[in-house]
Protein backbone atom coordinates (compact mmCIF):
# COMPACT_ATOMS: atom_id res chain seq x y z
CA UNK A 1 0.00 0.00 0.00
CA UNK A 2 1.33 3.42 -0.92
CA UNK A 3 1.87 5.92 1.87
CA UNK A 4 -0.26 8.45 -0.05
CA UNK A 5 -3.17 6.02 0.19
CA UNK A 6 -2.73 5.82 3.95
CA UNK A 7 -2.68 9.62 4.20
CA UNK A 8 -5.83 9.89 2.05
CA UNK A 9 -7.63 7.31 4.19
CA UNK A 10 -6.56 9.15 7.34
CA UNK A 11 -7.88 12.45 5.95
CA UNK A 12 -11.17 10.79 5.02
CA UNK A 13 -11.53 9.18 8.43
CA UNK A 14 -10.98 12.48 10.22
CA UNK A 15 -13.41 14.28 7.88
CA UNK A 16 -16.01 11.58 8.53
CA UNK A 17 -15.55 11.90 12.30
CA UNK A 18 -15.97 15.69 12.10
CA UNK A 19 -19.03 15.42 9.83
CA UNK A 20 -20.70 12.97 12.25
CA UNK A 21 -19.95 15.14 15.27
CA UNK A 22 -17.58 12.56 16.74
CA UNK A 23 -14.57 14.87 16.52
CA UNK A 24 -14.45 18.59 17.24
CA UNK A 25 -12.56 20.47 14.50
CA UNK A 26 -10.13 21.87 17.07
CA UNK A 27 -9.16 18.30 18.04
CA UNK A 28 -8.32 17.24 14.47
CA UNK A 29 -4.56 17.82 14.78
CA UNK A 30 -4.37 15.89 18.05
CA UNK A 31 -6.39 13.01 16.59
CA UNK A 32 -4.25 12.95 13.42
CA UNK A 33 -1.01 12.94 15.42
CA UNK A 34 -2.32 10.18 17.69
CA UNK A 35 -3.23 8.01 14.69
CA UNK A 36 0.13 8.69 13.04
CA UNK A 37 1.89 7.61 16.23
CA UNK A 38 -0.15 4.38 16.42
CA UNK A 39 0.69 3.68 12.77
CA UNK A 40 4.36 4.46 13.49
CA UNK A 41 4.44 7.21 10.86
CA UNK A 42 6.62 10.24 11.49
CA UNK A 43 5.38 12.56 8.77
CA UNK A 44 2.14 13.56 7.08
CA UNK A 45 1.17 15.22 3.80
CA UNK A 46 -2.39 16.37 3.20
CA UNK A 47 -3.89 14.60 0.18
CA UNK A 48 -6.36 15.80 -2.42
CA UNK A 49 -7.67 12.27 -2.97
CA UNK A 50 -10.28 11.01 -0.49
CA UNK A 51 -11.85 7.65 0.28
CA UNK A 52 -15.55 7.14 0.86
CA UNK A 53 -17.00 5.20 3.75
CA UNK A 54 -20.17 3.06 3.64
CA UNK A 55 -23.34 4.68 4.91
CA UNK A 56 -23.65 2.02 7.62
CA UNK A 57 -20.75 3.57 9.50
Amino acid sequence: MKIETVYAALDSLLDYAKDCGLLHPLDETFARNSLLAKLKLESYEKQIERHSFPECL
